[in-house]
């Protein structure tokens, strides 16, 4: 699959073993996407989705695709499949947007070993966070799965 997706979007390619890392609203954007997708096969039925059939369609590289499913893996809202696939890793109609924004949010590795930032930052971010919530409101996977695929 990496062969394919390499073939079709020859840019993706990056010299020596560089770990692909996405940060930001992309990163935001990608695991929201790849939780609507998940929960959308989920709610259609059987099978769940690969990642390597997700990173083809999303054309995003595997790697890439891959740790974003680790760190919604390691906050509980993705389980792997026997056979590799994804699934939901809690009831949909309970699972909230802003929680899965959350969820990334807090798993950015190595910021474990950094001091805290100053108060006043935390304070700010903290605002932010709850002006997500107001904004996003009950917004849950299962509803957000509902509306309308459009194009990708």
């Amino acid at each position: 699959a990496q062969i394919a997706f390499y073939t079709q979007h020859p840019k993706a390619l990056r010299l020596g073993r560089q770990r692909i890392e996405i940060r930001g609203r992309r990163r935001e954007a990608l695991a929201l996407d790849l939780m609507m997708r998940v929960s959308r096969q989920f709610l259609s039925g059987p099978p769940p989705p690969h990642l390597a059939d997700l990173a083809e369609t999303m054309s995003v590289p595997g790697e890439a695709l891959t740790n974003l499913a680790d760190a919604l893996h390691a906050g509980g809202l993705i389980e792997y499949a026997e056979d590799g696939g994804l699934l939901p890793g809690r009831d949909l109609a309970n699972l909230r947007v802003a929680e899965v924004l959350r969820v990334l949010r807090q798993s950015s590795s190595g910021s474990e070993f950094l001091p805290p930032a100053q108060a006043q930052a935390e304070a700010v971010l903290d605002e932010v966070e709850g002006q997500i919530d107001e904004k996003l409101g009950q917004l849950t996977m299962r509803e957000l799965a509902a509306r309308d695929a459009g194009p990708g």
